[in-house]
């Protein structure tokens, strides 16, 4: 396992890419939900929610075990509360004792402890895990429309032929993954970071994994790989977004791409079903 590296691989030149925006992989999706959603999501101030925070720390935990006890740090389990203004100044000066931290309360450091080690004993884990890079940004152009492109990998290996994507969820099984990987659009993800790696690298991953570790008991690890029929339609909608986006830039245009006229609701298929399977009830 390698050290924390905070390194940038890119075949730019440093002026190329100084002071202008990139465009990320969520900056895709969210291009796809409209232009106006993107600007809105980039001028939006950026707050990590408990959740997020927590994913961190596991994922520090995970791949960067030595910078664990620098970065996350637990709440003592007597602190005193925040009902009273004494509480108030304990907390605040906490707080400020560990600027930059992530902090967890006693129970969340101990369930970060137990989610991280489910991962590392998983069988995935000791299979894909061994020499590689941790927290490495890509910068590239993206040749058709020279749009500035940026990404993050969580590890890709030193061979770059696999990524591996951490993932904190409270249902790692087959089916409610699927569901959430189509609703968060985790095959953007991976078809762009895959893309990343190939133009900021030059060489091309065969394989986008992620590891989905539930944050619950008993702790299920079950591990994902993106199947290359849904990568081609990720890839088609990621150039979607890069023609949109460089359009919008060029013109300076961010509407919001809905239909102005009123549209006819109907019922989509599943619906229908499960109209149709609806028992009669007798009064």
């Amino acid at each position: 396992m390698s050290e924390r590296e905070n390194r940038v691989i890119t075949s730019l030149d440093p002026a190329e890419y100084h002071g202008i925006e990139r465009l990320s992989s969520t900056g895709c999706k969210m291009l796809l939900r409209s232009p106006l959603h993107y600007r809105t999501w980039r001028a939006s101030p950026r707050v990590a929610t408990p959740a997020m925070q927590f994913g961190s720390a596991v994922h520090t935990l995970v791949f960067e075990p030595d910078t664990f006890a620098s970065r996350v740090v637990a709440m003592p389990a007597d602190a005193p509360t925040r009902q009273s203004n004494a509480g108030k100044d304990w907390h605040a000066n906490f707080r400020q004792q560990h600027d930059g931290k992530i902090v967890l309360s006693a129970d969340d450091y101990e369930r970060c402890r137990l989610t991280a080690a489910a991962v590392i004993r998983s069988y995935g884990f000791s299979r894909l895990i061994q020499r590689g890079h941790v927290e490495t940004s890509l910068l590239w152009r993206d040749p058709a429309t020279e749009v500035l492109c940026k990404a993050r990998t969580d590890w890709f290996s030193d061979d770059a032929s696999v990524i591996v994507d951490l993932k904190t969820t409270t249902d790692a099984s087959r089916e409610t993954f699927m569901k959430q990987l189509w609703n968060m659009r985790y095959d953007i993800q991976a078809a762009f970071y895959m893309e990343a790696l190939q133009r900021a690298a030059g060489a091309l991953p065969h394989s986008f994994v992620w590891a989905a570790v539930e944050s619950e008991p008993p702790f299920g690890v079950a591990w994902y790989r993106m199947g290359l029929a849904e990568l081609e339609v990720a890839r088609a909608d990621i150039e979607n977004a890069m023609h949109l986006y460089a359009e919008c830039t060029r013109f300076n245009t961010w509407d919001s791409g809905y239909p102005t006229e009123v549209q006819e609701i109907r019922l989509p298929p599943w619906a229908r079903r499960r109209q149709n399977e609806a028992p009669i009830q007798e009064f």
